[in-house]
């Protein structure tokens, strides 16, 4: 196969009207969720290397900033702010989602919410299956 019969396979046109819906949901949904779970061992091994030698900070940093790769990735494949839940179990984490106009749940791990940020929770839950009721 050359190059440019490669090239004009992937720019065909897909027609949704027509053919199976199903067919049609899961090419579009099977490259996402594979983007998904790469990114999900991105930030796990960003998570294990900076835990592992930067410190608590960094570690905190580095999970505030998971909030806003979710946003962006969001914003790129089309869906507002609003349509999106954010589950979070930090402070500034709550703060970003909130500042993003996202919906937020709060899940406390080390930190109990602060008088600062409970007017930004939408949902302030005890522990993880009490938090997917909210999905």
């Amino acid at each position: 196969m050359q190059r440019n019969d490669f090239v004009v396979k992937l720019n065909k046109n897909r027609d949704l009207t027509t053919g199976s819906i199903t067919g049609g949901l899961w090419s579009f949904a099977v490259p996402l969720m594979l983007c998904n779970v790469f990114q999900q061992f991105y930030n796990l091994a960003d998570t294990w290397m900076v835990g592992k030698y930067a410190g608590d900070n960094a570690l905190a940093a580095v999970g505030s900033s998971y909030t806003l790769l979710t946003f962006l990735n969001s914003v790129i494949i089309g869906l507002e702010p609003v349509d999106c839940v954010a589950f979070e179990d930090s402070i500034n984490g709550i703060k970003s989602a909130h500042a993003a106009g996202m919906t937020t749940v709060m899940v406390p791990d080390l930190s109990e919410p602060t008088d600062e940020i409970k007017p930004m929770i939408d949902f302030l839950c005890t522990d993880l299956s009490e938090a997917i009721k909210h999905l």
